[in-house]
């Protein structure tokens, strides 16, 4: 019998049952090569298959940092819901703890600050000497009114609360 006739019982009548497959018959020198491709690409996909579930392992059980950008939604959500229920400490705490983002709120900040400007100021007057010259415009400089130092600071747009002169008087 060959491979192409289908298998008939003794009875005489065709088996209602498929038979299988003819075996493919290979030469002999295709047949060590074909073993060893087949083993290979076996080998390649076993090793594809168990990186693939080492992978799913992974990503199942892996914990990511509350800082992670996929939960950027989450935490605009959270944060959302927090803030209408009155909960804001509790967000924070929570995020902080997860390394989430801190809520951001809109503060109003006062700011003082203290700024030094020099003044140079020009002045002719009459002295018997350079020394008497100097502590005569120091004194002139000094008996200026604030509000002569404030039209000087409204030029820099700067408020003048409190304000002490010093000099320091050069010759020309």
């Amino acid at each position: 019998m060959d491979n192409e006739t289908p298998a008939v019982p003794d009875d005489g009548n065709p088996s209602e049952e498929t038979p299988p497959p003819p075996v493919p018959v290979f030469e002999h020198s295709n047949c060590e090569a074909t073993i060893k491709r087949l083993t290979d690409d076996r080998d390649v996909h076993a090793t594809a298959l168990i990186n693939a579930r080492e992978e799913l392992n992974r990503l199942r059980n892996e914990q990511i940092d509350g800082s992670d950008p996929r939960l950027a939604s989450f935490w605009e959500k959270a944060q959302q819901l927090a803030d209408q229920a009155g909960h804001c400490q509790v967000f924070d705490e929570i995020a902080e703890a997860l390394g989430g983002p801190r809520r951001e709120r809109e503060y109003i900040v006062s700011i003082t600050s203290y700024v030094t400007v020099p003044v140079s100021y020009s002045m002719t007057v009459m002295a018997p000497d350079s020394d008497v010259a100097r502590e005569l415009a120091e004194e002139a400089f000094s008996d200026m009114d604030a509000s002569d130092l404030e039209d000087y600071a409204s030029w820099y747009d700067a408020d003048l609360d409190t304000y002490s002169v010093t000099s320091h008087a050069e010759l020309n």
